[in-house]
């Protein structure tokens, strides 16, 4: 072949997941942004306790989803793995170059995911194992206290 050198590799990407994980989903936004059908997914059922298996934890020793394979390495930490994949593939729309800018992306980022987040998820596992799992409808209290609870704590 002419200019062997000139040919772009593609990466092997892959990402670990379970449908229920929002930030996994959040990671295959960045990568159909980046590289739209270029990288594998493998479901990792959580409810069954596959994240906490011995060949799982060689991938992520924490038992969380998603992770990513990139070139044989792997990584986890969904805003992490969401900042490499933007820097990796220049994809400055959504994380800039611009120093100022990109802090405000990463704050965004980080309280999302060390505030809000572990709050809308403790009033979700409360309604959906609480009542909707367990056969009951939740009544209109019930709404109205859940969100009471949380709303204080986002302010």
């Amino acid at each position: 072949m002419f200019a062997p050198h000139l040919l772009e590799e593609e990466d092997d990407v892959t990402i670990y997941l379970h449908g229920v994980s929002n930030v996994a989903r959040a990671v295959k936004t960045i990568l159909n942004q980046s590289i739209p059908g270029k990288w594998k997914s493998k479901n990792i059922d959580i409810f069954k306790g596959e994240n906490k298996s011995e060949e799982y934890l060689k991938i992520n020793q924490m038992g969380q989803v998603p992770a990513i394979s990139f070139n044989g390495h792997t990584m986890n930490e969904s805003n992490a793995i969401m900042r490499f994949l933007c820097q990796n593939y220049k994809l400055n729309n959504l994380y800039p170059t611009d120093l100022a800018h990109r802090h405000r992306v990463d704050t965004l980022m980080d309280l999302q995911g060390n505030m809000v987040r572990p709050q809308l998820l403790g009033a979700a596992r409360k309604l959906a194992f609480g009542q909707i799992f367990s056969g009951n409808k939740p009544s209109y209290e019930f709404w109205n206290s859940t969100l009471a609870e949380i709303k204080p704590k986002l302010e």
